[in-house]
């Protein structure tokens, strides 16, 4: 990455950010860089930091150089450092000169070789490597432009701070990793009292909205266009939120609802950012699919796609904006056919039989094949996103 965006041809001390991209296997393991790979690091190390020195322009605050350096499975971070005013050039051989002068005055860092990208090509953010290459690539845009006004310490504290208290405006207590309204009460002794679940959805703060059977949803498109579902039953496993439903337009077909997470929650949850992100990305694809004309057996049918309109006045303030009701904003999508998640068919029933696995494995391989013609790659195959129609 380059200070001056745009310009094909970058000299050595323009360089923002550099990252070595070896090939498969070509970084190392879990035991650390080959010493190949970590020599070259090195050498494009002290081409930006002698460019730099030389440079008439002082942009740079630091004397350190940062190199990221991965793969198509790991990737580590060289760091090289230290004053150049103790560099003795010898001409006949310099490489031997500046050699010495990284054993003898320099400082060399190499952060552990960690895997950033899953089997599929995408990366795993949550993952140790993923966060020193960001924390490198933050670094190495500080030395250029200074220090953000907020260090990342005060970010975090700050947005501890922030989640601690949207829980408590929410009332919401943490069980088991669900999320479970609160009521307040005039029993505040120490009374055990019986909790009834309030029918109107709109007193409902959790980060999973809830729908009864028999509900009517409507869902209105980018279009504005709107058309109207009825709940037939909640299918809730894991993270995911769906319904089988059907259209009041016509009431003899079911179909699927995936049911995205409200947008005032995603700071706080990083399971609701997932839940939100997967409605948005499904949404996507199946529209591009649809576009194109693909379609097969083996693939889900978009139906419809939009935001939740909930009861009664609006009060946004923009066409995309949301106002205070809980159900405003919130991402839905509609798909055909119904089916139930091969994770939760092992749960229930075990393992497949020979065939029953060989008929899975065909027909997840003809709709990745179907998916390829759009220039599509699935980034997550699992159990829970694979669906068994019956």
């Amino acid at each position: 990455m380059s200070k001056i965006s745009g310009n094909v041809h970058v000299r050595w001390d323009e360089v923002v950010v550099f990252s070595l991209f070896k090939h498969d296997s070509g970084v190392g393991d879990e035991f650390g860089l080959s010493s190949t790979v970590a020599c070259e690091a090195l050498f494009y190390a002290i081409h930006i930091l002698l460019a730099r020195s030389l440079s008439r322009s002082n942009a740079v605050s630091s004397y350190s150089v940062y190199v990221l350096v991965l793969d198509s499975k790991f990737a580590s971070v060289v760091k090289l450092g230290g004053d150049l005013g103790n560099l003795e050039v010898d001409l006949n051989n310099p490489y031997q000169s500046v050699a010495e002068w990284i054993k003898f005055h320099a400082e060399v860092s190499f952060s552990p070789v960690e895997q950033i990208w899953n089997k599929l090509g995408n990366v795993n953010w949550r993952d140790m490597g993923t966060l020193q290459l960001l924390l490198a690539t933050f670094n190495c845009i500080a030395q250029w432009i200074g220090p953000p006004r907020k260090s990342i310490a005060s970010l975090a504290a700050d947005h501890s701070l922030r989640l601690q208290k949207r829980r408590v405006e929410c009332r919401l207590i943490e069980n088991e990793n669900a999320l479970i309204p609160y009521q307040a009460t005039r029993h505040d002794h120490g009374e055990i009292v019986e909790y009834h679940n309030n029918p109107n959805p709109s007193s409902k703060q959790g980060s999973r909205l809830k729908f009864n059977q028999d509900e009517i949803l409507v869902v209105e498109d980018h279009l504005l266009e709107q058309r109207s579902f009825q709940i037939h039953e909640c299918l809730l496993e894991g993270n995911c939120c769906s319904y089988t439903a059907v259209a009041l337009a016509h009431p003899t077909e079911l179909l699927m609802l995936h049911i995205g997470a409200h947008t005032s929650r995603l700071e706080p949850s990083w399971e609701d950012m997932s839940l939100w992100y997967q409605v948005q990305r499904q949404t996507k694809v199946l529209n591009i699919l649809k576009e194109q004309g693909i379609t097969s057996k083996s693939l889900p049918e978009i139906i419809a796609s939009g935001k939740i309109l909930h009861p009664g006045p609006c009060e946004k303030q923009s066409p995309k904006g949301c106002c205070d009701h809980p159900w405003c904003g919130t991402p839905i999508l509609v798909t055909y056919p119904v089916g139930e998640t091969l994770s939760s068919i092992l749960a229930h029933h075990g393992p497949f039989s020979a065939e029953e696995a060989t008929r899975c494995c065909r027909d997840c391989l003809a709709a990745l094949r179907s998916a390829k013609m759009a220039n599509i790659q699935h980034g997550d195959i699992c159990p829970e996103n694979i669906i068994c129609v019956r």
